[in-house]
């Protein structure tokens, strides 16, 4: 949509309002994690899994993070509980 100066305007989700009103974030992992990190708003990642499957993708997948930032940033930079 664009406004009469020809700018282009966007609404923002729902949740975005929702998201910044809080204090903090519980999220799972995902495309969240960095919509958080943008806006400022501390989280921690939670994300569960059943024993099997932890253990499996464990054994086969050598990854020291699953949060993106953490991902991007090569640290942790938020905590994660699997």
């Amino acid at each position: 949509m664009f406004n009469a100066s020809g700018s282009a305007v966007f609404d923002l989700p729902e949740y975005i309002e929702l998201e910044t009103s809080g204090y903090f974030a519980i999220c799972p992992s995902g495309t969240v994690n960095l919509e958080n990190a943008l806006m400022g708003i501390p989280m921690v990642v939670m994300y569960k899994l059943s024993y099997f499957n932890y253990f499996f993708i464990k054994a086969i997948i050598k990854i020291k993070y699953t949060a993106i930032v953490n991902i991007l940033a090569g640290r942790s930079i938020v905590p994660e509980f699997i």
